[in-house]
């Protein structure tokens, strides 16, 4: 498989408002039909089964009471079901947070077609680059640790010098791989995808690629001409280094490191960065419209996987959200001090972009300011966010290629459900 960046972000302003942010690992070989015809087939083929293929459920959070209330969430499954039929979208989950609880999680539709598996709200879902606001946790629980600092330089705590062969006397630090300012350029060529999981270790990818000699090296093509901290320029193996400085600097590898201080402590016990850690046929499986039918190359991964091979069920991805927006905590959990989320929210390199934080990103959605991220890969799109003035966070899941008709839809139920919540 090959992959590569898209110029013109296809979802980020409709969706989530993201300005000139581009998202991580999206395939341009994705081949969405516009042929009326083919998209009515499958949007009928979907619709006599979709509507009775549907989970969810409402976290009940009030006190005991003799008032019968309606439930705000009981017109959302038309309307998600309806939007999936008009954007040929398999199998979505979305969830509903508001101040530090779970209120809401659905699913509709199919994990996986061939199969007829139905998408549950314990479906684990690739989450694409929406892995990288957990990567931003997992660094600033290091720096909470004392293990690294997001002042300390790269060389400084690595155990192989990165030079920037475009500019002399750079100093790459911890908040420039965070903030998509290091200088490290994405090359899609020599950002290798593999069936299943990668069989290259994270270490080993990072400095093939950014070490002269390595097997991905290219002086010219992995690295731009610019100083640290100078310019923003989205980056998937820049993520991926900040993943694997937490892993030196911790002596522990960062799939394990993000289990016990982030997954086993929110109680995600359906969350993991590889397919090996789950049973492969319970995973929503990724998929393209392509000719009117829905197509799959399979599970896939990568070796710079911090900056997007996260799989998570909604249930579990909202209780990270939920924690996040309440500074940290959920039912007594704390995965990051108060502190240390309000660094984590806090611009590293405010002279770029004020609004570019430890991954997470502001951005406006249903007309007000929220902080989040999205992802997109082949067969996957993504939106999570929340909004810090009301603590009301809304995530969707699916898994489907962006296409316009797809962005349309998870835009306009991510509006709906931002509307819903203002109920609560």
């Amino acid at each position: 498989m090959t992959r590569t960046t898209l110029l013109v972000l296809l979802f980020g302003c409709a969706l989530i408002g993201c300005g000139d942010d581009t998202d991580s690992k999206v395939s341009a070989s994705t081949d969405v039909t516009n042929d009326a015809m083919a998209a009515d087939t499958a949007s009928d083929a979907i619709d006599a089964d979709i509507s009775v293929v549907s989970d969810a459920e409402v976290a009940d959070t009030s006190e005991p009471s003799d008032i019968v209330t309606v439930d705000p969430f009981s017109e959302v499954e038309a309307f998600v079901i309806d939007q999936m039929n008009q954007a040929q979208i398999p199998g979505l989950a979305a969830a509903v947070t508001h101040q530090g609880k779970v209120v809401w999680t659905g699913a509709y539709g199919y994990a996986n077609v061939e199969d007829k598996l139905a998408a549950t709200v314990k479906t684990p879902f690739m989450l694409a680059s929406v892995s990288k606001t957990v990567t931003g946790v997992a660094v600033m629980h290091a720096q909470e640790e004392g293990a690294l600092s997001l002042t300390d330089s790269v060389n400084e705590v690595l155990p192989f010098t990165v030079d920037n062969p475009r500019v002399d006397g750079e100093d790459i630090q911890v908040r420039h791989l965070v903030s998509h300012t290091s200088g490290i350029r994405d090359n899609w060529g020599n950002m290798p995808y593999f069936d299943g999981d990668p069989t290259v270790p994270l270490g080993e990818f990072v400095e093939g690629y950014l070490v002269e000699g390595g097997q991905w090296y290219d002086a010219t093509a992995n690295f731009n001409a610019t100083m640290p901290g100078e310019a923003f320029d989205y980056g998937n193996v820049a993520t991926a280094l900040a993943g694997f400085v937490v892993e030196h600097t911790t002596q522990t590898p960062f799939d394990d490191y993000c289990d016990t201080h982030i997954f086993d402590v929110l109680d995600m016990k359906r969350t993991g960065w590889h397919l090996e850690d789950f049973d492969a046929a319970t995973v929503a499986m990724p998929y393209e419209v392509v000719g009117g039918n829905f197509k799959t190359d399979g599970h896939y991964g990568y070796a710079d996987y911090p900056d997007g091979q996260l799989r998570s069920s909604i249930s579990d991805i909202a209780r990270f959200l939920a924690a996040i927006s309440n500074g940290g905590e959920i039912d007594g959990a704390e995965v990051l001090t108060k502190e240390s989320v309000a660094t984590l929210l806090t611009a590293p390199v405010p002279g770029v972009d004020k609004g570019q934080f430890v991954f997470w990103y502001e951005s406006t959605i249903a007309g007000q300011k929220v902080i989040g991220h999205n992802g997109g890969d082949i067969g996957v799109a993504t939106q999570v966010s929340f909004s810090p003035e009301t603590g009301t966070g809304v995530i969707v899941l699916m898994n489907v290629s962006w296409s316009d008709s797809v962005t349309s839809a998870a835009g306009a139920i991510q509006t709906l459900l931002y509307e819903t919540a203002d109920q609560l």
